[in-house]
């Protein structure tokens, strides 16, 4: 699409127009001279009618030409407009998805995907780690942490229903935390779907319900109490006094509204806070407090939520009387009587500008982290592309065709560790390389470094889900660099046609598994590794040990290489 706009952009309309009249023009009266001089020659006419002939077809080709001229950039016209739109369209598509990737690390709510296996694939959002204490690198690709052992049943139900294509709409479960700690939950699920209709993973949210529990049952036991005191009326007013003590000594803002919710009661904190007293609130609306930054949607939910007879929480970006702005979080609900009618609504406020605050400060700490990480691994891609280039120039120096090949063969692998840091750069994870993608990168960059097309050498691999360090990365992207050099080199002699496959997978005591094969000619009879001089074995052999691995190379119709190792995980230097 990118191309194709780009092409567009440089049409010249009316350029293009001149260019195609004149050939029409020039090859159109050269046509007609030719014709009528060999008409004049053949049947013997005048040269005078040769020239009113000639004269006359000149006129025509002119006025066809201005009517051309004047479609052709018309037309062209189009295709100008087309790349703008084009154009637009991409910068939408591009806009969107940063503003949903944002959403879901902004977001409240835990939120992540799974699969049909129960794995987590790719999302596990800062409120996910969190609520559960897991991170991101802990869970992706695994069996999800959180369930319960009791629970594995129930978990076998919840996702059958999500993969069928159903949402799932607040229900409410028990999951645990990764210090073995229970906590309730609250969970809406979103089916992902295929091109074919096939639901391929689903996207949970989990809501934490802990503190709405908390205060519903604080909200119970205050209705409760309530009522029992309108039945024993000595004991009532004990109580009533009590209670009325603890809210006016409340260290939270705390209102109580009548059914319309026309202010009735504030308490002397609401007065410290916001500067408004009883007499300047009594019979308004508690959306004087609005500074119209809350989003209008909050209030329709808060509404909708507390009209139904429930408690709702939220948070409200409120004005005070001299006009400064304030963070509060709130608790919202209905106060009923005996016979379940709501009388009244109360709503208990606490002042969250100080924690607001300084949670915006974390974060642009930790932005200000990640563009310096990036920008040192930008700078790092460049300075080997650098390396890269010398090794380029150096190589025209010699003749020597081992020479030429030690050369490129170092120059690959410096652009193997260059893309790493290249495919970092670009992440919006900065901790991880997504391998699929840096596989597809680096195999493309070898087989144009050999001149070799895919249609001769077929590639496939299967790396999807899994992601790894730098510190990982970097050997196990020079190893793949070497088997896949070593087979485009010896394995497919005199232009024939074969194939390589890569694969890599988890052992179950969590190490993984690399696999290249191709079905070339295949390793010498009498190889043995640990007698070949070869760099690229020694390389294979050395870089994983450096995994805490070993490699294996077999015969099997081809070549087969096969390393198992050890993710590299960073370790905090003194």
């Amino acid at each position: 699409m990118d191309n194709l706009s780009e092409k567009l952009k440089k049409l010249n309309e009316a350029g293009h127009a001149r260019r195609i009249i004149l050939v029409y023009a020039l090859l159109s009266m050269l046509w007609i001279v030719i014709t009528d001089f060999l008409h004049m020659q053949s049947f013997g006419g005048q040269f005078s009618e040769f020239i009113a002939s000639v004269s006359k077809g000149i006129f025509f080709v002119i006025v066809t030409s201005i009517i051309f001229y004047f479609l052709l950039k018309k037309y062209f016209s189009k295709i100008d407009l087309a790349a703008r739109v084009l154009d637009s369209s991409d910068e939408k598509l591009v806009e969107k998805s940063n503003y949903l990737n944002a959403v879901i690390e902004a977001s409240p709510y835990a939120i992540f995907d799974i699969d049909r296996d129960g794995k987590v694939v790719s999302i596990w959002n800062r409120a996910a780690e969190k609520m559960f204490g897991w991170k991101e690198s802990e869970v992706i690709g695994k069996f999800l942490p959180i369930v319960p052992t009791d629970k594995l049943a129930e978990f076998e139900k919840t996702r059958a229903t999500a993969f069928s294509g159903q949402r799932i709409e607040g229900l409410e479960l028990l999951r645990k935390r990764r210090n073995g700690e229970s906590i309730p939950l609250k969970l809406y699920s979103y089916p992902v779907t295929e091109a074919n209709g096939a639901v391929s993973r689903v996207l949970a949210y989990y809501e934490d319900t802990t503190s709405s529990k908390k205060y519903e049952e604080k909200i119970s036991m205050l209705l409760i109490k309530a009522r029992e005191e309108l039945r024993e009326k000595k004991s009532a007013y004990d109580q009533i006094r009590k209670f009325s003590m603890g809210i006016e000594q409340s260290p939270n803002s705390i209102i109580i509204t009548n059914s319309k919710g026309n202010i009735e009661y504030i308490n002397p904190y609401f007065t410290e806070l916001t500067g408004y007293t009883l007499n300047d609130v009594v019979g308004r609306n508690p959306r004087m407090l609005q500074s119209g930054k809350t989003p209008a949607d909050t209030y329709k939910e808060m509404w909708k939520t507390i009209s139904s007879g429930k408690v709702w929480h939220g948070e409200f970006l409120n004005m005070k009387r001299s006009g400064e702005l304030y963070w509060e979080s709130a608790s919202i609900g209905p106060i009923v009587d005996e016979n379940g009618y709501t009388t009244h609504y109360i709503a208990i406020k606490q002042d969250i500008t100080e924690k607001k605050k300084q949670e915006q400060l974390i974060r642009e700490s930790l932005e200000e982290k990640e563009i310096m990480l990036k920008e040192i691994h930008h700078r790092v891609k460049n300075n080997l592309q650098v390396i890269s280039s010398l090794l380029n120039m150096q190589v025209e120096h010699y003749k020597n065709p081992e020479a030429i090949d030690a050369i490129n063969s170092s120059r690959n692998r410096v652009k193997a560790m260059a893309l790493v840091h290249e495919n970092l750069y670009r992440s919006s994870n900065i901790s991880k390389t997504e391998m699929s993608e840096y596989i597809n990168m680096l195999s493309r960059n070898i087989y144009s470094a050999y001149g070799v097309s895919f249609e001769r050498v077929g590639f496939k691999q299967n790396a999807l889900g899994i992601n790894f360090g730098i510190d990982t990365v970097i050997p196990l992207g020079l190893i793949i660099n070497e088997v896949i050099s070593n087979s485009l080199k010896h394995a497919f002699l005199d232009e024939k046609k074969g194939r390589i496959i890569l694969d890599i997978t988890q052992n179950p005591d969590e190490s993984y598994r690399l696999r290249i094969c191709d079905n070339g000619v295949g390793l010498p009879e009498d190889f043995d590794p640990e007698q070949t001089r070869s760099l690229g074995v020694s390389l294979i052999t050395g870089l994983a040990s450096q995994l805490d691995g070993t490699a294996v190379m077999n015969n099997t119709g081809g070549t087969e290489v096969i390393v198992n190792f050890k993710e590299l995980k960073y370790k905090s230097r003194l």
